[in-house]
Parts: structure tokens; C-alpha cells; sequence
């Protein structure tokens, strides 16, 4: 997983670059160098790139099947790296850990309501 991420990463940064602001360009290039033992991708980085890939559905900045494919070696990162994370987590360590994905997304409302309006104050 962390292989199909890393060549996602590499073959479709010019698409990213059309999606995703820079720091997120910036974490995905670095993550990207780590060693498995280092791999980590933090819930609200994952947040926002789930939030950056729906506005730029919604504002049909490619096709949807494009953009739907493009996110996938970025998944196969996030699962890659919850794996890592909970290993030797048991059932409820792991319930806990989702639980903590959940309210990333709750938390990170605010980001894609201020990014799926960006353009209409112009």
C-alpha cells in the first residue's frame, strides 16, 4: 500500500497540484520519503485532502472518475498508515481510533464550508 502510494504520489503530483493547497503538496511529498517505521498520516491532513478532492468535485475541476481514481493511492496511504498505528491495538484501541477519525471530520467542517465558497466572494 505504502508502494502504490508513493508512485501515486509521484505520477500524479500535477493533479494534486490542481486540487490540494500547497502545505498538503508539501506533507504528501514528504510522508512520501519516510520509511514504513516513520509513516504516519494525521487524521486532519486526511480530513482536509478528503474535503480539498469533494470541492474540487463539486466545482468539476476534472472529471469525477478522474478524481475518484486520483484519490486512491492517497487512501491506500491513510489505510497503510492506520494499519501501522493500530497493529497491536486491541478491538476497542482500534473502535477509539475510529472514533477519533470521525471527529477530525467534524472538526474539519469548517475547512471545506470555507473552501467549497472560496470563489463566490469574487
Amino acid at each position: 500500500m505504502i508502494e502504490r502510494f508513493r508512485l501515486g504520489v509521484r505520477e500524479l503530483s500535477s493533479m494534486y497540484e490542481s486540487i490540494l493547497p500547497g502545505e498538503l503538496m508539501w506533507f504528501l511529498g514528504s510522508i512520501a520519503e519516510k520509511p514504513k517505521e516513520e509513516f504516519l498520516f494525521p487524521d486532519k491532513v486526511w480530513t482536509e485532502i478528503i474535503y480539498s478532492f469533494a470541492v474540487a468535485s463539486h466545482k468539476r475541476l476534472m472529471s469525477q472518475g478522474h478524481i475518484v481514481k486520483a484519490l486512491t493511492p492517497l487512501y491506500l496511504g491513510k489505510v497503510a498508515s492506520f494499519v501501522i498505528e493500530t497493529w497491536e491495538s486491541s478491538a476497542d484501541e482500534v473502535e477509539h481510533r475510529l472514533e477519533d477519525l470521525c471527529l477530525a471530520f467534524e472538526n474539519g467542517k469548517e475547512y471545506l464550508i470555507d473552501r467549497w465558497f472560496e470563489d463566490m466572494d469574487k
